[in-house]
């Protein structure tokens, strides 16, 4: 670049530093905007989500994918993502909850949303009048269906976000697929006080006509689903010994639950008609969300980072660990607290706790805990303690995750 004559050799640095610092502050202010937006105490309705969609004259993409499940349904909907774009399909991912940057839960193509289509999405509902108040969750699913339009996505895959019956992604109209993934004991507050409320409830993606690939599921929730697909005429294809979940040749897991997530992303993809085995393959090394058993190496130590929040979480990361570890725990009140906390710590031969969003001081009780006020220090507190070549997980919340991911990397390096 070249300097007006007389003018300061940092100017047009410091100019461009203002700018990207102006932008900066509209996202967060936008952000801020979209996060406070909340259903007021009314009921949870997709019919609201309809009507979002018709007041902004949003489209579904021609072909749709809706997942459901309790436990890795981000980790589905990204596989299919990944293998939607190897091909060769213009193809939308709308996940949630994100860990550390709100644009995570949007993607198409092969990038995630701009800070700048958010504001702009943002200013434009700004001081407008929405029919039903739409809230957060809705929100940015009207955001996704806008960008998903506007990169010309010809296959969305949509993770719901809880359950099925009355959740925002209803509104999307019938998919060509839905994924189940394995249904557990979750948002009891909500969904029901049972497995079988539970499964019940997401049970209703099972829509008629459609075809639905579900993992291996626990007879009860089994049991509902057959129910389900058998009232409403749906063809019901479940994780097995049917070669349509067969892996492609030369695929390697690193564990028994990514190769469930695999074998199940597998099986969906064919049914879209996708059944190339190089493009299988291809697809499924999509980069992982984050915070899904995500692995860093800091001082000579492995530190696990995972976002489980319920036992049946807390069980299949268990399942992806090998041996003792160091493990830091924290959770919000709200959830399956000591449950999960009990299922992790049966293996750990430490234990740290800590805070996260006020929350977290009522784990000081827990037997044989050390607790830490502060995320970061409780990390630093529990690398310290760990002995070279030991392992370290954190856990219990993606509120935890996104705190401290930051934090890894840098340690990292």
């Amino acid at each position: 670049m070249s300097h007006t004559p007389g003018e300061p050799e940092g100017t047009e640095r410091e100019g461009e530093g203002q700018q990207a610092g102006g932008q900066a502050r509209q996202y967060a202010t936008a952000l801020q905007w979209l996060f406070t937006r909340s259903r007021g105490g009314l009921p949870r309705d997709p019919r609201r989500m309809r009507r979002l969609i018709e007041e902004l004259d949003l489209r579904v993409p021609p072909r749709s994918v809706r997942v459901v499940g309790s436990n890795g349904k981000g980790s589905i909907t990204n596989l299919l993502y990944g293998i939607g774009l190897a091909a060769g399909l213009r193809t939308g991912r709308f996940v949630s909850p994100h860990v550390e940057d709100f644009r995570e839960r949007i993607a198409a193509n092969g990038a995630q949303i701009s800070a700048s289509q958010v504001v702009r999405f943002v200013g434009e509902l700004q001081g407008r009048e929405l029919p039903g108040d739409p809230a957060f969750f809705e929100l940015t699913l009207a955001l996704a269906l806008r960008h998903f339009r506007a990169s010309g996505v010809q296959l969305g895959i949509f993770e719901a976000g809880v359950g099925a019956r009355d959740d925002a992604t209803a509104a999307l109209g019938t998919p060509e697929l839905v994924v189940i993934t394995p249904i557990s004991l979750d948002h009891v507050a909500t969904l029901g006080p049972t497995l079988a409320h539970v499964a019940a409830d997401k049970s209703h993606a099972i829509q008629p006509g459609t075809t639905v690939v579900s993992a291996r599921q626990e007879d009860e929730v089994m049991q509902v689903l057959g129910e389900r697909a058998g009232e409403v005429g749906a063809r019901l294809l479940v994780e097995g010994n049917d070669p349509l979940f067969a892996l492609p040749a030369g695929i390697e897991t690193a564990d028994e639950v990514s190769r469930q997530n695999f074998r199940v992303a597998t099986a969906a993809a064919r049914m879209l008609g996708i059944e190339d085995p190089a493009v299988i393959r291809r697809g499924l090394t999509v980069p992982p969300l984050p915070a899904r058993a995500e692995k860093f190496a800091i001082r000579g130590r492995t530190v696990i980072l995972d976002g489980c929040h319920d036992p049946a979480g807390a069980q299949a990361l268990l399942r992806r660990v090998r041996g003792s570890y160091t493990l830091l725990f924290s959770a919000l009140g709200k959830k399956q607290v000591v449950e999960t906390l009990d299922v992790l710590a049966a293996r750990a031969d430490t234990l740290f706790l800590t805070s996260i969003a006020g929350q977290g001081a009522s784990l000081r009780e827990y037997p044989g805990a050390r607790f830490v006020q502060s995320a970061p220090d409780a990390l630093h507190a529990a690398l310290d303690w760990a002995p070279a070549g030991g392992q370290i997980v954190v856990a219990g919340s993606f509120y935890l995750a996104g705190e401290l991911r930051p934090l890894l990397r840098d340690l990292q390096g």
